[in-house]
């Protein structure tokens, strides 16, 4: 977990950019320095506003340069309007979980398509009953996305 100040809020959705300090020990001159690091966090719920203290969780991906997440907000930055919660490291895990399982329904239900008009030759995609589909064949009927030829 690491402690840090937003410095970037707005330019992506869901998204926040925040500095972490910290010190850097240089063996040359023998001294300890400030330095810092800039992460994006992934802030689901967009409550963070830029000078907020925040504590950051590293370990959930959710893109290709987001690594962490928001887990909460330690000194807000008073702005006079009130703020939405953060959205929780479960609720996001389980929003991730049910976003997983649609996609997978999908792609399994779009898997069965493909198979099932492979295996139907001359069956028109396109076209109400009656009319000629995008094959040159005439449309018989249709059921639950199905075409039949």
């Amino acid at each position: 977990m690491s402690i840090g100040i937003v410095v970037a809020t707005g330019r992506c959705s869901k998204t926040i950019r925040v500095r972490v300090p910290k010190l850097t020990w240089n063996p040359h001159i023998r001294k300890k320095y400030n330095s810092h690091t800039h992460h994006l966090v992934h802030d689901g719920a967009e409550a963070c506003v830029e000078g907020d203290c925040v504590r950051i969780v590293p370990g959930h991906v959710t893109s290709k340069r987001k690594t962490h997440i928001v887990a909460e907000i330690i000194s807000p930055m008073r702005t006079g309007v009130e703020r939405r919660a953060l959205e929780t490291i479960e609720e996001w895990g389980r929003k991730r979980g049910l976003k997983r399982a649609e996609k997978d329904l999908r792609r399994a239900a779009k898997k069965l398509g493909e198979v099932e008009l492979a295996g139907a030759e001359g069956v028109g995609y396109e076209g109400n009953e009656g009319e000629e589909g995008a094959l040159g064949k005439v449309v018989k009927g249709k059921e639950e996305g199905k075409v039949l030829g």
